[in-house]
């Protein structure tokens, strides 16, 4: 169950530092960077890690409790945009991780490479930031952090 807490853990939080910790804005607005986009990545590891610790549909339960305390804990707005983009990314890593036949870590790069684009889209429109640089910037941290987990953190 470790993966499964981290990964509850790790929505709340980033969750709690979009709500609490101010946005880095360059560009007059074009880029906008957060604490939370810069370590997301370790949320889309940590799906795939419980998810194997406890199938997918004990992640979807593990969703809706992240959902709920971020919303509780962090500005309800946020959380919902959250929990939205991050239910409509979640059908396309869990065909991709499921269908998807290698090795572990391969599963995680090529589901993330999925997910990543679609979260960091639909979180980034909800919340009315979305722009170009602001989402290339956030899917490349989200993407960064995916690779260095995937490559350090076996």
């Amino acid at each position: 169950m470790k993966y499964s807490i981290f990964y509850i853990l790790t929505v709340v939080f980033i969750n709690l530092a979009f709500t609490y910790i101010p946005p880095i804005v360059l560009l007059n607005g074009a880029i906008f960077i957060t604490t939370g986009s810069i370590i997301a990545g370790l949320v889309f590891v940590a799906r795939d890690y419980a998810q194997r610790e406890v199938g997918h549909k004990m992640v979807v339960a593990l969703m809706v409790a992240a959902g709920g305390l971020s919303y509780l804990l962090a500005d309800p707005f946020v959380a919902i945009a959250s929990i939205t983009a991050f239910s409509i990314s979640e059908i396309s890593d869990y065909i991709v991780y499921s269908k998807y036949k290698s090795d572990f870590n391969k599963r995680v790069i090529v589901s993330s490479l999925v997910s990543v684009p679609i979260d960091t889209a639909v979180f980034l429109a909800i919340i009315s930031h979305l722009s170009a640089l602001s989402f290339i910037v956030m899917c490349i941290s989200k993407l960064l952090v995916v690779a260095y987990y995937v490559r350090f953190k076996k």
